[in-house]
């Protein structure tokens, strides 16, 4: 039987923010197994990330990018989004088994998704 905890399993934004310091460290003057061991783990950190208020993210459109952050914890599966500081435009966005946040109603594959833990912003150009 499984214990339930009040805790969800996965990594504090503050954790991750850590570790992202002690790659930039090695980057500088550690050896390559240790840059690429560090890599790796603060790659798997951001798949497993809680979402916290205020937390800073990106969506990924199609071509775009847009950034913000996260407005309302529902869950610990599911966040409002708040992007450019406007909440006419937020969404809801669910994590999925494979460790994505997918707009909620979408499909994973080719649909929007969030990454959080870092604000970017890019519009493709119209021609």
């Amino acid at each position: 039987m499984k214990k339930s905890t009040k805790e969800p399993i996965g990594v504090h934004y503050w954790e991750y923010l850590e570790a992202k310091q002690r790659l930039e460290a090695l980057r500088k003057s550690g050896t390559w197994p240790q840059i690429q061991e560090a890599e790796d783990r603060v790659d798997a950190m951001e798949r497993d990330l809680i979402p916290e208020k205020d937390m800073p993210g990106t969506v990924h459109y199609y071509s775009d990018c847009s950034s913000g952050y996260v407005g309302i914890v529902l869950s610990p599966r599911k966040v409002v989004f708040v992007q450019n500081g406007l909440f006419q435009s937020c969404d809801i966005f669910t994590k999925r088994k494979n460790g994505l946040w997918v707009k909620e109603g979408e499909k994973a594959r080719g649909g929007v998704i969030l990454t959080l833990g870092y604000k970017h912003d890019y519009r493709c150009e119209e021609i």
